[in-house]
Parts: C-alpha cells; structure tokens; sequence
C-alpha cells in the first residue's frame, strides 16, 4: 500500500475507532466517514465519478476501472489483500462499527457473498463480484464508499 492508502486507510479507521468509544455508528455516519477512502481511491484509479455514485444505487456496469475502484476501497478497509476476501476483518469491523438493529442483517449479507469472489481473474472482478452481491443481498443496508 503507497503512502497515500496508508494515511486515508488509517484516518477512516481513527474516525471510527474514535466514534466507537461513544457508540456505534449510524448509517448515514457510516456514510459521511467513508468518503474518505472513496476520495482516495477516485485519485487513484481515475474512475468517472458517475459511475461510483451509480454504484449504491445498484448500478454495476462491465468497467474495468469501476471494477479496480472497488479493489481500491476494499483494500482501504482491509478486507481484500493479495487475490484474497477477509471476510472474517469484514465482519470484525461490521461488529464494532454498526448498530445494533443493522449489525445482524450486514452480517447475514457478508455470509451470504463471502465466496462470491472465488476463482475470478483477479482482484478487481473479485471486488466487483463481492460487491454485487452485497447489494443485491440486501439493498436497504448496502453500504460502499
């Protein structure tokens, strides 16, 4: 990881570790602090911004720098590293960060695709298959920088 994805790495986790110590997190803050990694990771793979906006809105077309966007943001959060989906750092975050009324149902939704990536030809179509299916999973909770 360049210096650029360490430090937004590390301050959209101070900002919610910090936010834990007084509670969990709501969606919409959720939201608000994974912009940064969303800015780190629109720099870096130069992906139109209309096509990440279209993603939380189900939109998930065949593009190879969407696709690397997703890789981007997952490796951010430390859940895809080396051709490989943490799902188990997924879920640890999932635990720590979110309220209780949402917890359950993300972690349903992480069960639910953890191989969904397995045996795609690398890790950007991994990322975007994993991604897919968290929203069509569970639309209401998705939730992706």
């Amino acid at each position: 990881m360049d210096k650029a994805s360490a430090a937004a790495a590390t301050a959209f986790l101070l900002i919610a570790v910090a936010a834990l110590h007084a509670q969990a997190l709501s969606l919409e803050q959720l939201r608000q602090t994974s912009k940064i990694v969303r800015n780190m990771c629109l720099k870096k793979t130069g992906v139109d911004l209309a096509l990440v906006e279209g993603i939380q809105e189900g939109q998930f077309p065949d593009n190879q720098d969407l696709k690397c966007y997703m890789k981007c943001c997952m490796g951010a959060m430390q859940v895809l590293r080396q051709g490989r989906y943490n799902v188990n750092a997924a879920k640890n975050q999932a635990e720590k960060m979110l309220p209780p009324d949402l917890k359950d149902r993300f972690l349903s939704m992480l069960d639910a695709c953890s191989d969904r990536g397995d045996g795609a030809d690398d890790d950007c179509e991994m990322a975007y298959q994993l991604t897919k299916c968290s929203y069509e999973t569970d639309k209401e909770i998705f939730l992706f920088p």
